[in-house]
């Protein structure tokens, strides 16, 4: 069956999605309220208003037993707080959000522009290209990218997917076991590297000054070469990496 719902709000919309199994997606608003439709077999299945908020959720019983999947397309204007939790799920935002709380053992999500981004998963990946504040994600085996941009905060812990943010304007805190950890460009003012088993490699811009605090028992430190005297100083950050065999390697970017 297939249920529809058209929702006028005022102010930031809140959308809440609880499901076992299928797929969550996000499209732009074309008249400024939360059109919901989802494609269900399960006939307890919760789709309602609150106020500003807005819930889409399966039966108790189908979210604790084997369930056939549901597919719920939400259109949402630009800022809306966003939270979905699911057990296999994925979630596709194509439109700007301001916070996003996705929980799933092995969902993947992919948003595009989004404020504040927080994932728990086990085995989903995770992709963002702009992220405007923060960034918290707590992964087993999934990767986690940032495509474009970074800003605010970003805590990463990952056990064996790899991590890589293209560019990065932020307070870094990434930890790996086996995972390697990499950011192509990096003009924040710290960042913290820990791993067991994965390489570390980061980018810097030319005029940066990097006060590094390594700690690498057999991993090789490999550095870029030394820049001409004259160049003039435009940032300074602080570098902290603590490895068991993993390599540290720094470039130099063009800008």
């Amino acid at each position: 069956m297939i249920v529809e719902r058209r929702y006028p709000v005022e102010g930031r919309p809140e959308l809440e999605v609880r499901i076992a199994t299928g797929k969550v997606e996000l499209r732009p608003s074309t008249d400024g309220g939360v059109n919901v439709s989802v494609d269900t077999e399960d006939p307890e299945m919760t789709v309602e208003q609150r106020g500003n908020q807005v819930i889409v959720a399966s039966g108790q019983k189908s979210r604790r037993w084997s369930t056939p999947p549901a597919y719920v397309v939400v259109e949402l204007p630009s800022n809306a707080d966003v939270l979905v939790h699911t057990a296999s799920a994925n979630l596709d935002i194509r439109v700007p959000v301001r916070n996003v709380d996705f929980k799933s053992a092995s969902g993947d999500v992919e948003t595009g522009e989004v404020d504040v981004l927080v994932v728990k998963t086990a085995s989903g990946n995770v992709t963002a290209s702009k992220v405007s504040q923060g960034v918290r994600v707590n992964a087993v085996s999934g990767n986690v990218r940032v495509s474009e941009s970074l800003h605010g905060t970003a805590v990463v812990v990952s056990v064996s997917g790899d991590v890589r943010i293209e560019n990065a304007d932020a307070t870094l805190d990434i930890s790996t076991v086996s995972g390697r950890a990499t950011v192509t460009r990096f003009v924040g003012k710290s960042a913290v590297f820990k791993s067991v088993s994965g390489d570390v490699e980061f980018g810097v811009p030319p005029g940066t000054k990097a006060h590094l605090d390594t700690d690498l028992r057999t991993g090789r430190v490999t550095l870029p070469g030394t820049p001409s005297p004259t160049k003039e100083i435009l940032r300074e950050m602080s570098v902290k990496a603590k490895s068991v065999s993993g390599d540290l390697t720094i470039n130099r970017t063009e800008v």
